[in-house]
C-alpha cells in the first residue's frame, strides 16, 4: 500500500487553515505571538521577550473530531524532545488542539510530575496509508483545557 498523496495534501491544507485560525486567537490572548517560518520548525507559533529571546513555544494540531472523543489527542515525540530541551532553557510549552468543540491546551512544565498526564505511543495515519509507525505523545483529553 502507498500513501494517499491526495489526503496528506487535503490534511496538510486543513492543518495550515486551522494553524491561521488559531494565531489570531493566541495574537488577542498573549499580544506579540509570531509564526516559525520555516515548513520544517518542530513548533508553530513562539513568543519572545524584550531582548528577542524566546520565551514560549505552541504547537497546533488541527482536528476533525471533539477533543473528547478519543481517550487522549496525540503530537509527535520529536516536540516532545524539542520542549523538553527548551524547558531546560527556560522556554514555555503549550500543544493546542483545534477540534469542532473548541481550542483546548495541554502545557508541558514538568515532565515527571505530569507523568500521568500522557504516554508515549506510536500513531499511523491509516486514512493516508502511511505505512509505518510514528512515536508520538498521547496527552489524556481529561487534561486539556479550554482556551476558548
Amino acid at each position: 500500500m502507498s500513501v494517499d498523496f491526495q489526503q496528506k495534501c487535503k490534511d496538510e491544507r486543513f492543518g495550515r487553515e486551522g494553524e491561521d485560525e488559531v494565531l489570531k486567537i493566541l495574537q488577542n490572548k498573549y499580544g506579540n505571538v509570531k509564526k516559525y517560518m520555516s515548513k520544517y520548525c518542530e513548533m508553530d507559533y513562539y513568543i519572545t521577550n524584550e531582548k528577542g529571546d524566546v520565551i514560549h513555544e505552541f504547537e497546533v494540531k488541527t482536528r476533525r473530531v471533539n477533543h473528547d472523543k478519543y481517550p487522549s489527542l496525540v503530537f509527535g515525540f520529536n516536540k516532545y524532545e524539542r520542549s523538553v530541551n527548551a524547558l531546560e532553557c527556560g522556554i514555555k510549552s503549550t500543544f493546542l488542539w483545534n477540534c469542532r468543540d473548541g481550542l483546548f491546551f495541554w502545557d508541558l512544565h514538568d515532565p515527571i510530575q505530569q507523568s500521568d498526564e500522557f504516554y508515549f505511543g506510536t500513531i499511523r495515519n491509516v486514512k493516508r496509508n502511511d505505512p509505518e509507525d510514528s512515536k508520538a505523545v498521547h496527552v489524556y483529553s481529561q487534561y486539556l483545557l479550554p482556551l476558548t
